[in-house]
């Protein structure tokens, strides 16, 4: 039988690697990983949200068919979690918004997909 493996001497038993320290540390790390309080990282995901809101509209015209909106709906909490993202103050809150934006982003995009193959 072997014998459970031993803790490093330098650190105690239930130590995290790392020195990640619950989900602030996790937080912080990975808002200044994926650089989100930078002003241009903002900017491009305000301008990819207004380019999907046209697309959206001249689909919409183009087509003669309210089915093109659909994808609005998503933009909607999205455009809600940017105006959020760019007032936070602190590192959870801002990736809070920042995984809705993202996703109210990726939903609306896959709706613009569905609605295309509708129309095919």
């Amino acid at each position: 039988m072997s014998s459970p493996p031993r803790p490093a001497p330098d650190r105690p038993a239930g130590a995290v690697p790392d020195g990640a320290r619950g989900d602030g540390e996790l937080a912080r790390r990975l808002v200044a990983g994926a650089r989100l309080r930078q002003p241009r990282t903002q900017l491009i995901l305000a301008a990819l949200a207004g380019l999907m809101l046209v697309t959206c509209l001249v689909a919409t015209l183009t087509r003669l068919s309210p089915w093109p909106l659909l994808p609005l709906l998503p933009l909607v909490p999205a455009g809600y979690a940017l105006r959020r993202v760019r007032i936070a103050d602190r590192d959870r809150p801002l990736l809070g918004w920042t995984v809705l934006l993202a996703g109210g982003l990726a939903l609306s995009l896959w709706l613009m997909s569905i609605v295309g193959r509708m129309f095919e």
